[in-house]
């Protein structure tokens, strides 16, 4: 199939250089870059909802206050549970331009991404995703104790630092362990991307 010619000036600087240099944007055009660099780059990036983990991990490393603890870390579990389906959404909905300008679905991202998120489509568009690496699993099962059941658990009340609270299963520190998981999803979009570069391009 071949797809669309289009130029743009390689000496242009508001696109971003990991954007400019992949080899699948070389025949974009500067205004269409452009705006990609304020979307998502991998196309499963997932940006806003990953941003949004980082905003609530950096508020849950300056409370000691047990309450206010507890609600922003189960808002970090939920946006991070979050971050999981607009991947795999973004996967399954991944179209290209053939040279007559028609849309034709793309499915070279769902492959990968299992590797990390189940998945499957649905009707309606509607896509499923659940955890398949370990640290997304107990992420899963964190965010579903405080979704449907009932209050986070965590202690101590009392703490000095932030590190210190834990979750009451497993003692494992809150902080630290969030901190995992926002490493791991901010990852897996580059780390999926890469894999269908060296695919595509081996």
């Amino acid at each position: 199939m071949v797809m669309k010619e289009k130029t743009r000036d390689p000496g242009g600087t508001r696109v971003p250089e990991e954007i400019r240099d992949d080899p699948y944007l070389l025949n974009w055009t500067d205004e269409e870059l452009e705006c990609l660099g304020e979307s998502d780059w991998p196309p499963i990036a997932a940006t806003d909802k990953i941003e949004e983990c980082g905003f609530f991990l950096d508020l849950m490393r300056k409370t000691t206050n047990w309450k206010q603890f507890r609600w922003l870390t189960s808002a970090f579990l939920e946006a991070a549970r979050a971050a999981m389906d607009w991947m795999a959404f973004a996967a399954h909905h991944y179209w290209q331009q053939d040279a007559e300008g028609n849309d034709f679905y793309d499915d070279r991202y769902v492959q990968p991404l299992r590797r990390y998120i189940g998945t499957e489509k649905q009707k309606k568009g509607r896509v499923a995703a659940w955890p398949i690496d370990p640290l997304l699993k107990e992420l899963s099962r964190h965010r579903k104790e405080t979704a449907h059941y009932g209050p986070l658990w965590i202690k101590p009340k009392l703490v000095t630092a932030p590190s210190d609270f834990v979750f009451v299963e497993g003692d494992q520190p809150a902080v630290a362990f969030c901190e995992q998981v926002f490493e791991l999803i901010s990852a897996i979009p580059h780390q999926v991307h890469a894999e269908v570069q060296s695919k595509e391009y081996e």
